[in-house]
Parts: structure tokens; sequence; C-alpha cells
């Protein structure tokens, strides 16, 4: 074999070199993924399988290693910026959970660190404390079968300290409304902690529920009471008469007043004792036909009268002429009627008739003194014209009877 080195650029293009140990080895440090077997000849090789040659040899190895490096200082930079992304995810976590519960942190830190056995003492004692009242609350008020007033059919339970609260805050609605201080909140609450007490507690404790006669006597009653504040309001845009008008307060001496609320409380509680139970008089019998329908009248004659006595009179107060239409052409006091036909009702709905007796009776009693003073203030005022009005009107109460 013939060796021979040629230092012509035309040669040395053409014709590839001999194959050495050395060559091959820096072929291979040189990062060429490509293993070249050379054959060393001393015959002559074309142009362009040299340019092939030396390409493949240099050029391919040099891309390949830039390309290598520039992958990796991609996949370096890749690698960086999510490091820095997942720190500063971090980062905003901990400053989140740090705003968010800064003080709370410290503060439970602080204590720990200051915490003594002392205070360990003090503070085990106090939730032993809160513990065993809680613990007491329970068994006395809540898990004791005593201390429930009564169960209902619809699932309505009313314990004893819930009543007793309502009757309290009635109470002090009532001491705020006697200085001229109750807002329209306390008003209302005046009258449903009566209402509570004067005929839910009483049923609901002797006959132990609230369904049918007991929650429909309790809203009748609440719609009645309140037909007079609705009439005001849609009139005057006032629930209560004005204190300007001192010489038309027709209400008997604070004595008689106190004697008539006292027998009608007690014409209730005697009702709810007297009734059978609720189950023989929530039915479709006779008795229970005519006390709904007596409670019916009583709302419907309610509302007439009121609305036509404050179209003439000056806030249902001062009156401006003698109220001579609607329910006024059978009697001379419908509200009165309305009154005592309300009583009549709630006694006839629970069989309750001595109670109705002394309903009726105290009614009569209580209203005929009302109804003397204030025909003697209305004579004084229209004159010959009332009087007329009383002999065309015989009937005070109940047309064509009494």
């Amino acid at each position: 074999m013939a060796v021979s080195v040629s230092l012509n650029s035309s040669s040395f293009l053409s014709s590839p070199p001999f194959c050495s140990a050395h060559s091959v080895a820096s072929s291979r440090s040189s990062g060429s993924r490509h293993s070249l077997k050379l054959q060393c000849s001393s015959r002559q090789a074309s142009p362009t399988l040299g340019l092939r040659f030396w390409a493949r040899l240099y050029i391919v190895p040099l891309y390949s290693s830039h390309r290598t490096q520039g992958c990796r200082a991609f996949a370096l930079a890749r690698s960086s910026a999510s490091t820095t992304a997942h720190d500063s995810e971090e980062a905003n976590d901990d400053s989140e959970q740090s705003s968010f519960f800064p003080y709370v942190s410290k503060t439970v830190v602080a204590a720990i660190s200051d915490l003594t056995p002392l205070k360990a003492v003090k503070w085990t004692t106090f939730a032993a404390l809160v513990s065993i009242s809680i613990r007491w609350i329970c068994n006395t008020f809540v898990f004791n079968p005593k201390a429930w007033m009564f169960g209902s059919w619809l699932l309505v339970l009313w314990p004893w300290p819930a009543a007793l609260i309502v009757g309290l805050l009635a109470l002090s609605a009532c001491w705020k409304h006697y200085k001229g201080k109750a807002t329209k909140e306390e008003q209302f609450l005046i009258l449903a902690g009566s209402l509570v007490w004067l005929i839910l507690v009483p049923l609901a404790h002797v006959h132990g529920f609230v369904d049918g006669w007991p929650l429909t006597l309790f809203f009748t009653y609440t719609f009645f009471f309140l037909i007079n504040p609705i009439v005001r309001a849609r009139l005057y845009e006032e629930l209560s008469p004005p204190p300007e008008f001192k010489e038309w307060d027709i209400r008997p001496p604070l004595s008689e007043q106190i004697a008539f609320t006292v027998a009608v409380v007690v014409g209730h509680l005697l009702a709810a004792l007297e009734a059978p139970p609720l189950v023989y008089s929530w039915n479709g019998q006779w008795q229970s036909k005519l006390a709904a329908a007596i409670l019916l009248l009583a709302i419907v004659l309610h509302w007439n009268a009121t609305y036509f006595l404050g179209k003439y009179s000056y806030k249902l107060a001062k009156p401006r002429a003698v109220v001579m239409f609607g329910p006024y052409r059978f009697m001379r006091h419908p509200i009165y009627s309305s009154f005592m036909l309300l009583f009549a009702g709630y006694c006839l709905s629970l069989r309750s008739y001595w109670s109705l007796s002394l309903l009726i009776a105290a009614s009569l009693i209580y209203y005929e003194r009302r109804a003397g003073k204030e025909e003697g203030l209305l004579e004084e005022k229209f004159g010959q014209l009332y009087t007329s009005y009383k002999e065309r009107v015989a009937s005070k109460y109940l047309p064509w009877v009494y």
C-alpha cells in the first residue's frame, strides 16, 4: 500500500486522508454519532465524494454538538423557569396564608409561648364550667319532656322558656308603649305576645297540641285586632290614635278596664279547661260551622264599621258627622258587637258554653258603660241630629234584638 500526503487544496478536498488511530479517536471525541470505516487507498476519489466525506467528518459532528448544547441550554432554562415559577407560587401561597391568618397564628404562638401551669389550670376550669352549664341547660330544658309545653301534629314545638320569653318581651313593649316610645314592631309584638298567652298557651297546655281550632283562633284574633291599625294606616298613615283628642277619650276608669281585662283572660282560660278534647270539636258538625260563620261575621262587621267610622271622623278619634251608613244603619255600636261576636265564636268552637256566658256578660257591662259615655258626647256635639238617629236605629249591638 502506497502512502502519500498531498498539500494541494484540490487533492486535499477530492481525496480522503488516510485512516489512522488518531483521526478515528478525534472523530469519536468530537461527538459524532457515525463511525466511519475508512479504507486506505492510493486511488484518487471524485471531488463530490470528497466533499461529502469532509462534510460528514467535520460539519455534521459540529452541528450535532451545537444542537446538543442548545437543547441542554433550553432544558436548563426551562427547568430554571419552572423552578422559579414553583418558588413564586409557594411564596404566593405563603403570603396568602400569612395574609389570611396573620393575627391568629401570631396569637396562638404567643399564647402557647406564654402558657404557664396556672393559666392552663384556669382555662381548663373555665372550659369545664362551660361544658357543665351546657349539659345542664340541655338536660333541663331541651331533652326534658316536662319542660316542653306541647307538641303539635304539624311538628311545631313550644317550650315553656320560649313562651316566657315572648311574654316578657311583650310586657317590655307594653311599658314602652305606655311611655309613648314603642315602635311599630314593638306594637305588633304586644299583640302577638298577648294572643299567644291568651289562646295558644291555655289550649296547648290543656289539650296537648295546637292544630285545628287553636291555630285557627290565633290567626283569626290576630287579623281581627289588626283591622283597626290597617284602616288607620290606609286612611291616615298612622297606627295609633293621636293624643290631642282627650275630650273624646271614652274609656271607663282604670279599675273598670282592669276588671274587664281580667274577665276576658279568665273567660278564655275557663274555655280551654271546659272544652272537650279538640278531636271532638274540630269537625264538620253544626257547632263548628256556626262558630266559623260567627267568626267570619265578626271580622266583616269589624272591618266595615271601622272603615265607615274612619271616613266620617278625624283619625278615628274625633267624629265629624253622625255615621249613618254601612253597619250603622242597623245598630249604633257595630264595633262593640264585633268584639262580642268574636268571643262567641271562640267559645262555640270549643264547646265552652259557660265561658261564653261569662264573656258575653262581662262585655255587655263594659261596653254599656263605654256606649253611654260615647252617646252623651255625640248628643252634646250633634244635638237633634244624633237624637233622631237614635230614634231611627233603636238597636245598640244586635239588630232588632238589643
